[in-house]
């Protein structure tokens, strides 16, 4: 076929009868079907991600309060520690620096 002979007759055409009023129907009721189908999953969706949020939320509060309750219980360690005198020290704590001067015979002197 030569493209500047190429004329309507020529084309492809699908045989069989013409879509009538029928099959316009058919395709209008396709169409809402498709649009409702579409809205119910986009609702669906919607849904099963706030209850996804909800649950992550709630994993992530529980989460939040075992960490404050251990924190909060080894905080009234420390301040029952720090209340009671300890063993190893007795009075108060002087700080202080020490100098130390070096001889050359060896010796340190204080």
């Amino acid at each position: 076929m030569n493209p500047q002979t190429f004329d309507r007759k020529d084309r492809p055409q699908l045989e069989g009868p013409r879509p009538g009023f029928g099959a316009v129907m058919q395709s209008a009721i396709a169409k809402v079907a498709a649009v409702a189908i579409g809205a119910l999953m986009l609702a669906g969706a919607i849904a099963v991600s706030i209850v996804v949020f909800a649950g992550v939320l709630v994993a992530v509060v529980a989460a939040g309060l075992y960490v404050w309750w251990k924190v909060r219980k080894i905080r009234k360690q420390i301040e029952a520690q720090q209340s009671e005198p300890s063993a190893r020290w007795h009075g108060d704590v002087i700080e202080g620096e020490v100098i130390r001067e070096h001889r050359n015979d060896g010796s340190a002197r204080r």
